[in-house]
């Protein structure tokens, strides 16, 4: 989890989440340990998963790479869009 104040994102903690192997359909338990993020940065999500995160009005953005790479590349998008 990352925090983006002052134009830098600064790392806040490593949230991790039971997923028992053979189970489907547990996207919920991802869900409920994001929801107090704004954004969501992944490489992918299900459907159900995707659905489930914008209707929590959390933000999802599909991308990948080094995370520092990958929060770098979403603030500078971000940045441009608040300029335009």
């Amino acid at each position: 989890m990352y925090e983006y104040s002052g134009g830098k994102p600064r790392f806040l903690e490593r949230r991790t989440v039971e997923i028992s192997e053979p189970g489907k359909h547990q996207w919920m338990k991802a869900l409920d340990a994001i929801r107090d993020c704004d954004v969501v940065i992944a490489v992918q999500a299900g459907l159900r998963g995707k659905v489930g995160i914008e209707d929590a009005s959390i933000k999802f953005v599909a991308d990948e790479g080094p995370v520092e790479e990958v929060l770098e590349r979403w603030i500078r998008h971000t940045e441009f869009m608040k300029s335009v």
